[in-house]
């Protein structure tokens, strides 16, 4: 089963269907699915963080989960949306002013300082725009 397909399409049903009982199903088939292709990416992050060792070396997937908040945040504000965490994000045009991915991955290699050296990133470098608003 390909998951995004099958979350899209669940997407799909739920938006063009007009009876409710037919919409909340697909909604949930489809946050269902959505949730699937999130548990997935966290394992792939585990297994990307882990060194082949031996087993008794391993932090399990559950530590890795409870050590990163992050996981636990983006996974409640995911599901506490319900349907509208199905809608797919809009692509925002560049804007004057706005850094291109290229030049982003130019300065990110040309970084020199003690604390961000050449290739090392800030989470705002990666997740353009992800900010809690409510945050001073």
């Amino acid at each position: 089963i390909n998951l995004r397909e099958a979350i899209e399409e669940a997407r799909n049903h739920a938006e063009s269907t007009s009876d409710e009982t037919q919409k909340r199903a697909f909604a949930l088939k489809g946050i269902h699915h959505l949730r699937r292709y999130f548990e997935l990416i966290v394992f792939q992050s585990y297994l990307q963080s882990t060194e082949p060792d031996t087993r008794q070396s391993f932090e399990t997937v559950e530590t890795f989960v409870k050590n990163r908040p992050v996981i636990k945040t983006f996974e409640k504000e995911l599901f506490a949306e319900g349907i509208d965490a199905l809608k797919p994000l809009e692509r925002v045009d560049a804007k004057e002013g706005m850094a291109d991915p290229d030049e982003v991955t130019k300065v990110v290699a040309n970084r020199s300082g003690s604390i961000l050296s050449a290739s090392t990133i800030l989470k705002s470098d990666f997740f353009l725009n992800l900010q809690k608003m409510s945050l001073p």
